[in-house]
């Protein structure tokens, strides 16, 4: 037995033993709170027992008291919290290995949940039929989601739809809109992009100036001079 000071840092000191999977689940099989009148002090976690199943790693957490001063329903939160997280970081590494038959159950969830990351790269998976069959009003849904919570590189993903009529009907005035948005960001890919728009006068009014200011911004030095 290991003493730690909540349940959600036992969780990430066993996550963070666990070496070469992508996709981490735990099942917590029992859990006890327990008050004192002095309050909760300390965590007493039975060492886990791990399982490889169709290359997933099953936690089992043998028992757990969390021996901080919380309520049962704060505690369990942290938990589904730091599964979220955990998921995230999953689905992300999976994704970037091109494993996109497990990133799309991670990151599916979460983007139903509303998180960013994830509905922007499921928009992608949608978008380029990666994993799934292509689906152009999913790979619209799940961009504009991103986009819409401000997230830089949905706004720029969505912009690039606009402008070549890709999973939407062209439209270079939209696509300025969202490339404005994730430009003020910072985002120099979507400051060239936009910078070239008003070079050529495309989806907004031809402004030279404006051109070379937004090339500078992205620091762009072929087309400041």
């Amino acid at each position: 037995m290991f003493l730690l000071s909540s349940g959600p840092v036992a969780i990430r000191w066993i996550t963070d033993r666990i070496k070469g999977s992508l996709c981490i689940v735990w099942l917590l099989s029992e859990v006890w709170v327990s008050a004192t009148e002095s309050g909760f002090r300390q965590v007493a976690i039975n060492l886990p027992e791990w399982e490889g199943i169709h290359g997933f790693v099953r936690l089992t957490i043998i028992s757990a008291l969390p021996m901080i001063r919380t309520d049962y329903a704060q505690t369990m939160n942290n938990l589904i919290t730091d599964s979220d997280e955990i998921n995230l970081a999953s689905g992300i590494a999976a994704f970037e290995a091109k494993n996109f038959a497990l990133a799309m159950p991670l990151l599916g969830g979460l983007a139903e949940k509303g998180n960013p990351d994830a509905q922007y790269r499921l928009g992608i998976m949608y978008q380029n039929g990666l994993g799934l069959v292509r689906n152009e009003l999913m790979a619209m849904k799940w961009m504009t989601a991103a986009a819409k919570q401000g997230f830089a590189y949905a706004q720029h993903g969505i912009g690039f739809m606009y402008l070549e009529g890709d999973c939407v009907n062209k439209n270079p005035e939209k696509a300025a809109q969202w490339f404005h948005k994730a430009a003020e960001q910072g985002l120099a890919g979507s400051q060239t992009t936009l910078a070239l728009m008003y070079e050529q006068g495309n989806g907004v009014e031809q402004n030279q100036d404006e051109a070379k200011r937004l090339y500078k911004l992205a620091d762009y030095d072929e087309k400041v001079s």
